[in-house]
């Protein structure tokens, strides 16, 4: 037998050995060793793909400034909406006391009216201004506080 068919017999009788390897690599740039190959392929790829990996740096990082602008527009816009209802609460307090005191004046003038016409001997007509006056006040004050309810 020649040498080159006992060495093909060989070679066909010897076990293959099959290597696998598994790398795991995160980031917007690829593994160096696989930026290397890329540069077999072309001398140009490295330097197009660190620049892709930068344009989308500059992009999230504009999409970040975005974010935080918009959270602040939003913590604006709500601390201003509690001022204005601290506002509306606190001039809505000073209208609800003057509207207590004009009741309350109304009441004692209804009051004293009523015992002027008392004392003057007209009960009946005491009763009518009595029941018209304290209707009139109650109603006001009902319909009062149901337009602030709305």
């Amino acid at each position: 037998m020649s040498s080159k068919s006992q060495n093909k017999t060989s070679l066909q009788n010897r076990p293959s050995q099959i290597i696998h390897q598994t790398v795991a690599y995160q980031g917007l740039l690829p593994h160096p060793d696989i930026l290397e190959r890329f540069k077999m392929l072309d001398p140009n790829l490295p330097e197009i793909i660190i620049k892709m990996a930068e344009r989308s740096f500059d992009r999230a990082d504009r999409e970040l400034d975005i974010i935080a602008e918009t959270q602040r527009s939003d913590l604006n816009v709500k601390m201003h909406e509690a001022e204005t209802k601290r506002t509306v609460v606190e001039k809505g307090a000073k209208y609800d006391f003057r509207a207590q005191m004009i009741i309350l004046v109304m009441i004692v003038v209804l009051l004293a009216f009523i015992t002027f016409l008392a004392l003057n001997e007209q009960p009946m007509v005491a009763c009518v201004v009595a029941a018209g006056g304290f209707g009139a006040i109650i109603t006001a004050a009902i319909k009062g506080v149901s337009s602030k309810t709305k």
